[in-house]
């Protein structure tokens, strides 16, 4: 047993940090997260986030806390953003095995850690300097916690999970509650024990007690030292009006929370609707089954009507669907051994999955004009067909546990490449990237209306935005050289401005703007006339 939850820790480490230092900071969340902490780091004031210099209300506080301790550590830097990510995917995966081990047991846990440890997309998760992961972490620990203080009938457990949504809280906010709270209360009623008795034994008022004594300190300590600014802006646009309506570009049908669970734990999850309906029949039996069943439920169902949906949404609950797919491969095994249609299907499901990533990459990229160059990554991802092809080859061969380990394997080995080979690629042609090679250090940069938000951190200090040409024009009357960030539709704006010479542009990485970089210099301005 401990030997392989020391195994399942190092491969989760090994999955979750892999090229972790290798790749730029460059997507929108993980820029601001990531320079939100630096600069709190910089100025020392650690109770208000700012990004590029103005007040970020996207937030609360815990991933900048963790994100400025490693930076004391190990310096300003992808490595130094991300590895706390990185460890706290780890505590998810040993959480999720030990407490599948002890209620559904060693069979179900291996492959309940197996399943978090080979997806590709919570590999992703717990790369990204963003609050995510801690969020993931906390929530579905304090949910392991509730459900053996309520097996067991000992307070402690109930104490634990309190703490850990405290911080939960300061990880993501009110979600951090509210979703644990309907869960718990929904397990009790299905397991015909929501009574004033089993309420009281939570202690309530004791709980509400212990998390405003940790998480509330400090979201008050904001509130006056913004003049609630930062309440308003988080509670109401990034809470009430993110969960009415689509922000950023991101709502979705809402069949999306669902799909990107199965997703989240691809390959695995090709087994999901099997284990599904098998935890619905066998939750009466086992009541970890039912408390895994209503997280999913209530995490898909509470995200199927948010107006803005992205993957990490619904991702607390995959520790407890892989789980049940663990139980499932447990339960059933005979199931595999007559190779019966359905899990035929599963397993052919999953080798059309892996056919398509290398082709469906090669010809993805190569559709898109500035990415045409990097469609040969697709051919690195010819790992996933090959080993699909051994996992058939195992299955029909009546080697059922050989096949779902090595279909474990040749997903964890295929994230692999694509954190360390195939995206380090098509990273190195980011627009930062591209454009920061032409720019003099020593130079000024500002911006113009709008901007990659990536470009604030290699500059290393806040980047002043101009809003109309008269504030940039009264600018370029001091300024003798400086460096000018944009996009390509303010292009007919800027070229009318004489002594602006474009440098260079480049789209966005897998988004519509193109980022463009001008030039000033006075010299060369005097030197044509």
């Amino acid at each position: 047993m401990k030997k392989t939850a020391v195994y399942l820790a190092i491969l989760a480490l090994v999955a979750f940090s892999a090229n972790i230092w290798g790749t730029d900071i460059y997507m929108y969340d993980e820029v601001k997260n990531a320079q939100c902490a630096r600069e709190m780091y910089l100025s020392g004031n650690y109770l208000v986030p700012y990004f590029n210099g103005e007040l970020r209300v996207d937030k609360p506080p815990l991933h900048y806390f963790f994100m400025i301790l490693s930076y004391q550590i190990f310096g300003f830097g992808a490595f130094g953003a991300r590895i706390f990510s990185a460890l706290f995917g780890v505590c998810t995966v040993l959480g999720t095995y030990f407490f599948s081990k002890k209620y559904l047991g060693e069979t179900a846990a291996l492959f309940a850690g197996a399943a978090l440890v080979c997806s590709i997309q919570v590999a992703t998760q717990f790369h990204m300097a963003t609050p995510d992961p801690y969020l993931i972490t906390l929530v579905s620990l304090a949910l392991f916690s509730y459900y053996r203080g309520y097996e067991e009938k000992k307070f402690k457990w109930y104490l634990g999970a309190y703490v850990l949504l405290a911080f939960a809280t300061l990880a993501k906010g009110p979600v951090a509650l509210l979703l644990p709270g309907i869960i718990v209360l929904l397990f009790l009623f299905l397991e015909g024990e929501l009574n004033v008795k089993n309420i009281l034994s939570l202690k309530p008022v004791l709980a509400i007690v212990l998390i405003l004594l940790i998480a509330a300190p400090w979201f008050l300590a904001v509130h006056f030292a913004t003049d609630g600014e930062w309440t308003v802006g988080f509670f109401i646009k990034h809470n009430l009006q993110r969960y009415s309506d689509p922000m950023e570009g991101h709502g979705a049908p809402f069949f999306m929370s669902l799909v990107y669970v199965i997703t989240g734990l691809l390959p695995l999850s090709v087994l999901l609707p099997q284990s599904l309906i098998f935890a619905f029949k066998e939750r009466k039996q086992n009541s970890f089954v039912q408390l895994c069943l209503v997280t999913v439920t209530v995490f898909v169902g509470f995200f199927a009507f948010s107006g803005t949906i992205l993957p990490s949404y619904p991702a607390p609950c995959l520790p407890f669907a892989a789980a049940l797919i663990g139980y499932f491969i447990q339960q059933k095994k005979e199931a595999f051994a007559i190779k019966r249609l359905d899990i035929q299907i599963s397993y052919w499901m999953i080798f059309l999955i892996a056919l398509a990533l290398p082709i469906a990459a090669y010809f993805g990229l190569k559709a898109e004009s500035y990415l045409a160059e990097t469609a040969y990554v697709g051919t690195y991802l010819v790992v996933f067909p090959i080993g699909a092809i051994a996992v058939l080859f195992l299955f029909y061969r009546s080697k059922i546990q050989q096949s779902l380990i090595a279909l474990a394997i040749t997903f964890f080995i295929g994230t692999a490449v694509i954190h360390f080979i195939a995206y380090p690629k098509i990273d190195k042609i980011n627009p930062v990237a591209v454009c920061f090679p032409h720019i003099d250090k020593q130079v000024p940069v500002v911006a113009y209306k709008q901007m990659n938000p990536a470009f604030v951190i290699p500059v290393g200090a806040p980047l002043h935005q101009f809003e109309n040409l008269s504030e940039l024009k009264t600018f370029m009357k001091d300024e003798k050289r400086f460096y000018l960030i944009s996009r390509k539709k303010y292009f007919d704006e800027l070229e009318a401005v004489s002594g602006l010479k474009l440098v260079v542009s480049q789209h966005e990485l897998f988004e519509r703007p193109e980022a463009t970089l001008y030039e000033f210099n006075q010299l060369h301005v005097e030197a044509g006339r």
